[in-house]
């Protein structure tokens, strides 16, 4: 759920994951575990995502 909200989000922004990744200060292949929900991201990545993606966070927890 985490996973595939965050990707969907960062789509919607035409972000690219090494964009995201940069701009939150983590690795690529970071964001693609998280996408792929194989790693949860610390909660304070999660605010950062959320900041950058001008998402509430609540919403990457929301079912599709």
């Amino acid at each position: 759920m985490l996973g595939s909200n965050l990707r969907k989000y960062r789509q919607l922004r035409g972000l690219s994951m090494e964009k995201l990744a940069n701009m939150i200060d983590v690795n690529l292949s970071q964001i693609s575990r998280w996408e792929l929900g194989l790693v949860s991201p610390r909660v304070s990545s999660i605010f950062d995502i959320a900041e950058v993606l001008d998402v509430e966070v609540s919403k990457f927890f929301e079912e599709d």
